[in-house]
């Protein structure tokens, strides 16, 4: 009988312990990143034993280069119930170093459906012109406009905030974002509390000229890398 309340004692503690254990430890999802999928590299995240696949997100298209408005597009495969995103930061290129700063603004979409709409296809548009008697002919005017339309089916997108939760399901996601023009910015998310920070930046498609006196700017303007002499 005293064998038996002793066996029953050092289980109990030992349940407890471990209640308590569990309680303070933070075990943390595990990130991993192939370079070798698709043009940006796809991110697999698991769960801390690494056995259970939370979430897969694989950045699709972005602005690699972009004034003031820039964005991408990133599918996201949930393997959970859990969110899409749950925050992301900014960070600026100033000379060596990359600096935590906000840009002017930014949204999340999420799509909820596409929609066919009307596109219009260009072409050169031809009349006959002057008639020429000598070979019987007219010549040809034209000019390059509208030649009709076609249907194509373009994404609805929806608002989305971050750390709303969704079901298991493949999603859409948009991040539209506003920069100042001279600035280079990575974004990263964060998904199912892992930092993404494998991806791309917002590169500026202007360089800035900036005149001097004595040490001090006396004046700048921002020269586009293409298009402007």
């Amino acid at each position: 009988m005293n064998s038996l309340w002793k066996i029953t004692a050092i289980v109990f503690v030992m349940i407890a312990y471990l209640g308590f254990v569990s309680a303070e430890l933070s075990f943390d999802n595990i990130k991993s990143f192939d370079d070798k999928i698709g043009t940006y590299g796809k991110v697999t995240i698991r769960d801390w034993f690494g056995l259970q696949s939370l979430a897969e997100l694989e950045l699709k298209t972005n602005t690699e280069r972009c004034a003031n408005d820039c964005s991408a597009e990133t599918e996201i495969i949930m393997h959970q119930t859990g969110s899409l995103v749950d925050d992301i930061r900014f960070m600026t290129s100033i000379g060596n170093d990359w600096v935590k700063q906000d840009i002017i603004n930014y949204d999340f979409y999420v799509q909820t459906g596409t929609k066919q709409v009307d596109v219009n296809d260009y072409g050169l548009n031809c009349v006959n012109g002057e008639y020429i008697a000598k070979n019987d002919s007219y010549r040809k005017v034209c000019t390059w406009g509208v030649t009709g339309t076609h249907k194509e089916n373009k994404p609805i997108w929806s608002a989305y905030n971050l750390g709303d939760e969704v079901e298991p399901g493949t999603y859409n996601v948009k991040l539209e974002g506003q920069k100042e023009a001279d600035k280079k910015v990575d974004w990263q998310i964060t998904s199912q509390g892992k930092l993404i920070d494998e991806w791309a930046v917002w590169d500026t498609t202007a360089i800035r000229v900036e005149w001097y006196d004595g040490g001090v700017i006396i004046g700048y303007r921002l020269q586009q890398l293409i298009g402007e002499p």
